[in-house]
């Protein structure tokens, strides 16, 4: 007896369906960390359909994104993170296991095409991958050099200087999340954004006395806006908004309060703020 059309329809409906769910399984699957049988990393390929975190130009932090720059080509830095830790870290501010970043190192070129100034990207100069997984790595973070065509890679040695630079400058779990604009206020929001990871490196630079007069403040944005008196090879006396360097003053500053706080060369932002005089409510 040959089956009937409804039934073969709904036999062809339940085996896309089921099709469709090994796919998505599938998907999911390249979306976390995977590794060889003798502990390297498979280089994910598909990792710009990831979740694009942010893109800096001519950084200097890492070995890679510095080798072979220049002044006129200065290196981009895209960087992806798996969708199911970013979906996670945005429930969280933190990361869960299996998190994956790809850092891409791109060169840059000018007036291509219609472009006249500025930079573009061109060609992919390197990439790494940091991957989280306290079962496989003593200290939880581990990098890999996936630049090229290998197929998979073994982790960076320890003492590669990556694993300091990150364990003592990132804002979040060994991660420069600082650079991540779009999740800086989610790590803030959650209190596990160290913001002492957006401090300058100071010692080289020249610092300066700053003072001004609060006009407003906005503790989600981290922000304070003074009217501030002139400082000598610094800045002209103006009204504008500054970042602080520690959110803390805002539980005790107000719209009024004198502050004077430290300031430095090619630095916007006030260090060590501190209330001089508190505006004075009249009866």
């Amino acid at each position: 007896m040959m089956p009937k059309p409804r039934l073969i329809a709904a036999m062809l409906f339940a085996f896309g369906r089921f099709g469709h769910a090994q796919n998505a399984d599938s998907a999911e699957q390249v979306q976390v960390p995977q590794f060889t049988a003798d502990g390297q990393l498979v280089a994910p390929k598909n990792y710009r359909e990831w979740i694009f975190l942010s893109s800096g130009l001519g950084m200097t932090y890492g070995p890679i994104s510095g080798a072979g720059a220049t002044d006129d080509n200065p290196r981009f830095e895209n960087v992806f993170v798996n969708p199911p830790a970013y979906r996670s870290f945005l429930k969280t501010g933190t990361w869960p296991e299996d998190t994956i970043f790809v850092l891409e190192i791109r060169s840059s070129a000018s007036q291509v095409s219609i472009n006249k100034n500025g930079k573009v990207q061109t060609e992919v100069a390197g990439a790494e991958a940091e991957v989280k997984n306290s079962r496989r790595f003593p200290g939880k973070w581990a990098f890999f050099d996936i630049s090229g065509e290998a197929r998979a890679a073994k982790p960076i040695p320890t003492a590669a200087s990556c694993y300091t630079c990150h364990g003592q400058n990132g804002a979040v779990d060994n991660t420069f999340v600082q650079f991540y604009p779009t999740l800086i206020e989610t790590a803030r929001r959650m209190g596990t954004f160290h913001e002492q990871a957006t401090a300058i490196h100071s010692a080289s630079l020249k610092s300066y006395v700053f003072h001004g007069k609060v006009e407003g403040l906005n503790a989600a944005e981290g922000s304070l806006r003074v009217n501030g008196d002139k400082v000598e090879g610094w800045m002209d006396a103006m009204t504008m908004n500054y970042k602080v360097d520690d959110p803390s003053v805002f539980g005790n500053i107000k719209p009024g309060d004198a502050i004077t706080a430290t300031v430095y060369d090619e630095d916007m932002v006030l260090h060590k703020v501190r209330v001089v005089a508190k505006e004075v409510t009249q009866k």
